[in-house]
């Protein structure tokens, strides 16, 4: 059986009583888990332990996508890693076997044993925040962790991820925004941390893109818009409108609030390979039988248990990858947040259901390049991917959520559904 289960459906803060951008995918006993923003993982543990979740896939590092990260990588290790049955030879002693039903290893040896870490997909981007969150113990000894901009896609969706030229946000590699206003409030980025000892296997996330990929899995009203209003949470424009009955939509602007990627430098010219992208020897290529041409011609491809995940650069003010998994008779694919592109709608082709952010509602921003989608945005992008069901999610908070769905069935005859804490579907 498959289940997909919102966790959280806010973008920027939760809305009282809901939470950040999360889902659990459960397929045949196989848990993954598709972002942790705030507030998500009292719900995640609501239906699933620590112990069970199989992956993590982070789609970008905005914390409204993360911050509850550090929550569930604690739970790993306290519950996990530091059981008595892993790391206290008196307990495993006094059972006279292990959990497995093995007769206990000499004292000696346990230290040696390596302690099961959690397979996560993310960003370099998102591992650096996370080290900033909490350094010790280090983010690379809780997760096994998983570069998803190490292949094709990273490389060439600057070129092809929509129908305008490449713009200048930092998906194209310049950094954003140029000038950036101080941020008091934010996360520095841990320069000064300690670093993990020599003996851990990640010393920093700018390692990350010259891994080997191996199999992961093995280890247990209509609100309005202002312009040029920061993304995430940044102080708005001065003497706004007086506006008592609707929320406030996000714009199109620089997001102030965002930590920029450091060292991004220019990308690769058509045609060239991205450095990281050298390393594709090392991983498993896309089927040529894949039925999804952003799949077969850009993505990434790794095996995450019973799934087989593909990732998919799409723009947004940091690096955001869409993702598709697919198992025999099912294909779930996740926008995370991305403006309007052409990539999303091929690595979305056939899906039986599109998770897609619908932050904006009414007429889209003319500013380009576009990091955000309007709900009609994200009904067309279904329509023209042909997908069996769209659901609605990374609402921008007091927004009307009957007025996205409308917008998004005027463009999509298929099944529209809001993502609303607490909802399963059964796929």
């Amino acid at each position: 059986m498959t289940q997909l289960t919102v966790l959280g459906s806010c973008g920027a803060w939760p809305e009282p009583g809901r939470a950040c951008a999360g889902f659990l995918l459960s397929h045949n006993g196989f848990h993954v888990v598709l972002d942790l923003g705030y507030g998500t993982v009292s719900r995640l543990l609501a239906h699933t332990a620590a112990r069970d979740v199989g992956a993590v896939v982070i789609t970008h590092e905005h914390p409204d996508h993360m911050a509850d990260l550090s929550a569930l990588g604690r739970a790993w290790h306290y519950t996990v890693q530091a059981a008595p049955s892993l790391t206290d030879p008196d307990a495993r002693a006094s059972r006279g076997h292990d959990a497995e039903g093995l007769p206990p290893l000499p004292r000696l040896l346990l230290p040696r044993l390596p302690l099961p870490r959690l397979p996560l997909f993310c960003t370099p981007g998102t591992l650096r925040r996370l080290e900033a969150t909490e350094p010790r113990p280090h983010p690379t000894t809780i997760f096994d962790v998983r570069d998803l901009s190490s292949g094709r896609a990273h490389a060439f969706a600057g070129e092809l991820s929509s129908e305008r030229p490449p713009g200048s946000g930092p998906e194209h590699g310049a950094a954003w925004p140029p000038s950036p206003e101080p941020d008091h409030g934010a996360t520095p980025e841990p320069d000064s941390g300690p670093q993990p000892s020599p003996g851990q296997e990640h010393s920093s996330a700018r390692e990350l893109g010259s891994q080997r990929q191996p199999r992961a899995g093995s280890t247990p009203g209509s609100a309005r818009q202002p312009s040029l209003e920061p993304e995430h949470g940044a102080t708005p424009p001065p003497n706004p409108e007086p506006d008592h009955g609707a929320a406030r939509q996000p714009s199109q602007g620089p997001d102030h609030g965002a930590t920029p990627e450091p060292d991004s430098g220019p990308q690769p010219s058509p045609g060239q390979e991205h450095s990281s992208a050298r390393e594709l020897s090392s991983q498993r290529q896309p089927s040529p039988g894949s039925a999804h041409r952003a799949a077969r011609e850009l993505g990434s491809e790794w095996d995450v248990g019973p799934f087989r995940l593909t990732s998919v650069l799409l723009p947004h003010y940091v690096p955001n990858h869409g993702v598709r998994l697919s198992a025999p008779g099912l294909n779930v694919v996740y926008s995370g947040d991305c403006g309007p592109s052409r990539l999303l709608v091929e690595l979305a082709r056939g899906a039986d259901l599109l998770i897609c952010d619908a932050t904006l509602q009414g007429e889209p921003p003319t500013d380009e390049p576009r990091q955000l989608m309007t709900a009609a945005e994200a009904g067309r992008t279904a329509a023209e991917a042909k997908v069996g069901t769209l659901l609605l999610t990374h609402f921008w908070p007091g927004t009307d959520r009957a007025v996205s769905v409308a917008e998004a069935r005027a463009e999509f005859p298929g099944d529209v559904l809001v993502a609303d804490e607490g909802l399963t579907l059964t796929l």
